[in-house]
């Protein structure tokens, strides 16, 4: 048999009881009623436990519903406060997931808008490559301030997009190229001919070596020659070996 034991504090009788009793019940509803009452909280000489009258049990009865009404009252917001709590843990799970998806997405579309300017970029700098192999000085004047403009709009574009770590290398990236291209630009910017152009300076040097002791040589024949002639072979045997 399914029971229900229920402890409250009951004004009954002109006193305040504290009362424990045991509700047996058939098919969910309350048949009899097993009342012991323990103490009396405001007369210590009534002796415990008594039984209480079938009367008396009437307003236990009220208020076993009462606060079954009570229980089930609690229950039900117990459930509803795991249903809300529920709802808002996958509502916050929802978010965390669209959140991840977005940053996801914006991150991807990053590095598309990267690749794509840096294509762009090495595009510009090619077209430039060409344009200041074959331009004037005032050409070169107006590419310059051209450039500059071009690199001030991309460099606010990557700090825009990239932040500051991303930027101070793709800065560092710019500045070294443009370096590499002003130390070629003078000679050639394809790396074969300037390494030809290497290769070419010992010879240059050796050319100039050779056309110049050569040229000292004929100088020494031709004093040695004037010498024969206006002093005799001594004169001219003193100055070769003095030469």
């Amino acid at each position: 048999m399914e029971t229900r034991t229920i402890e409250a504090i009951e004004f009954l009788r002109g006193n305040t009881w504290s009362v424990t009793w045991t509700i047996p019940l058939v098919d969910g509803k309350p048949v009899e009623f097993d009342l012991h009452v323990r103490a009396p909280l405001n007369t210590p000489d009534v002796p415990t436990p008594i039984r209480l009258t079938p009367t008396d049990s009437l307003s236990f009865l009220c208020l076993y519903f009462q606060l079954d009404q009570e229980r089930e009252e609690r229950k039900r917001e117990e459930r509803e406060r795991e249903e809300r709590e529920q709802r808002h843990r996958e509502q916050r799970e929802q978010r965390e997931h669209e959140q991840r998806e977005q940053r996801e997405q914006r991150e991807r579309e990053q590095r598309e808008q990267w690749e794509r300017g840096k294509k762009y970029l090495m595009r510009l700098l090619r077209s430039m490559q060409l344009l200041l192999k074959a331009s004037t000085p005032i050409e070169s004047l107006l590419l310059d301030i051209l450039s500059s403009a071009v690199f001030i709009i991309l460099a606010i574009l990557a700090l825009e997009l990239l932040g500051w770590f991303l930027f101070l290398g793709l800065l560092v990236t710019i500045l070294t190229y443009l370096l590499l291209i002003i130390s070629l630009a003078p000679t050639d910017l394809n790396a074969s001919a300037f390494a030809r152009q290497i290769s070419k300076r010992p010879q240059k040097l050796t050319t100039s070596v050779t056309r110049l002791s050569r040229s000292l040589v004929d100088r020494q024949v031709e004093c040695a020659t004037q010498g024969v002639t206006r002093g005799g072979v001594t004169r001219a045997m003193l100055f070769a070996r003095e030469g």
